[in-house]
Order: structure tokens, then sequence, then C-alpha cells
């Protein structure tokens, strides 16, 4: 039997310091694992519920500053086509190679004069010019902004255009961007009944066949989509 070895032999003997290693590694590494691995499933339920509290308030965020846009996009546009109540957009009224401004206002006096039979100067209007660029290879020529000085002579012309039926002259209110787009595409939307501008710049359609709804009652829509007011070009209305 070998003698027994003192303590602070022992603390010199590599072979019993390594086999005291290994005892404690045994010992202490599975509890030591087991806190890691606890603690680590913690901190990932933690990320976890973090990630989600933030995305939820991204979220919420992202759909308060969409209304306030909404909002704003509402009144500028109401306070733009406010702004329209004295205009007119004309189309199909020839258009000459070498004219000019005042070319345009002679024109659209001459027009109306003879087509609707209400007398208008060129002293009666503000402004009128063609819109967008020349191109006079297209088929059809550009139409004509019109903004008389006076609402009156604006909504004489606007009732009278029905005598314009069947010509190549048509005349419509002028509308802002959001409601003219609102127009084109629920026009292709409603094909099976009318959608219509007021004079007014609204936007009405006939009820369809299923819907109850009185006679004459026509239902107004209102913007969505609002093109032309914010940078990005369609802030959306998800209301």
């Amino acid at each position: 039997m070998p003698p027994k070895q003192k303590p602070h032999e022992l603390l010199e003997d590599e072979a019993f310091l390594e086999k005291l290693a290994e005892s404690l590694a045994a010992f202490i590494l599975p509890k030591l694992e087991k806190q890691i691995i606890d603690r680590l499933s913690e901190l990932n339920l933690f990320n976890s519920e973090l990630s989600e509290e933030f995305k939820n308030f991204k979220d919420e965020e992202d759909k308060r500053i969409n209304k306030l846009k909404c909002e704003s996009a509402k009144k500028l546009d109401s306070i733009e086509q406010y702004a329209r109540l004295n205009s007119i957009r004309v189309f199909g009224v020839p258009e000459a190679e070498d004219e000019q401004s005042e070319d345009v206002s002679k024109k659209i006096c001459e027009t109306i004069t003879s087509e609707l039979k209400i007398k208008i100067a060129p002293s009666d209007l503000d402004i009128s010019h063609r819109l967008g660029k020349k191109n006079l290879q297209r088929d059809n020529p550009r139409p004509i902004i019109v903004k008389f000085l006076r609402r009156e002579d604006r909504l004489k012309v606007l009732q009278a255009r029905r005598k314009l039926k069947g010509k190549a002259v048509t005349i419509h209110p002028d509308l802002t961007r959001p409601r003219l787009y609102l127009l084109k595409e629920s026009q292709k939307k409603f094909k099976d009944v009318a959608v219509s501008a007021d004079f007014n710049g609204r936007i009405f359609r006939q009820p369809l066949p299923n819907e109850k709804r009185r006679q004459g009652n026509n239902i107004e829509l209102f913007p969505q989509i609002f093109p032309g007011i914010y940078e990005e070009d369609g802030v959306f209305d998800g209301a």
C-alpha cells in the first residue's frame, strides 16, 4: 500500500491535479451548460417578444402616419378642387402648327359662341392654354384648360354642353388628379352604370341593379389614391 501523500505534495502531483480537474469538470460543466442554455432561451424569448413589440409599434405608427397623410391629402384635394371652380377642360379643338396663346383664347371663344350659343369674349377669360407638350404627329389635338373670370360664365357653358353631343368637341369640369384618377378607374370598374363628375368636381355613379336605392339617388365616390399630392404619388386611404 503506497504511503499517503501530504496535501502540499498532492498540489504538486500533475496526475492528481489532472484527475481533480476532470472530476470537477464532470460535476460543474453539465450544470453550467444547463444554466447557459436556460439563459440563452430566456434571451431568445425576450428578443422575440421585443421584436414582436417593435413590429406592432412600427405597424401602428405607419397606420397613424398614413392616416395623417390621407387626412391632409383630402383637405388639399378639396382646396385644390374649389380653386378649379372657375375652370373647364375642352377637348377636340383643332390645333395649328404655329398656334399662339392668343389664338387659343380666340378659338375657345369662337367655339363656345358658335356651338353653345353663349357669347364669350377673350376679355371674359382669365387663362386659356393647351395642356401637355406640342406634338403635331398625334391624332388628337391637345386639350385646352380655360379659366373664366366669372364663375357664372363657367356654369352657363357646362349647362349648355349637351348641345355638343355627337360632335368632336367636348367640355368637362376641371378635376384634380385624384378625382380624375377616381373618375377614370370607376368608369372601368362600373361598366354597366354611368359614372360622371358634377359641376363642382364631385364623382357619382348610378346604383348597380342589385343595390337597393331610391330612383335617381346616385352614389358619391371619394378619392382613395392621391397622386400628385405626395412625392410617392400614391398615398392610399385604407380607412
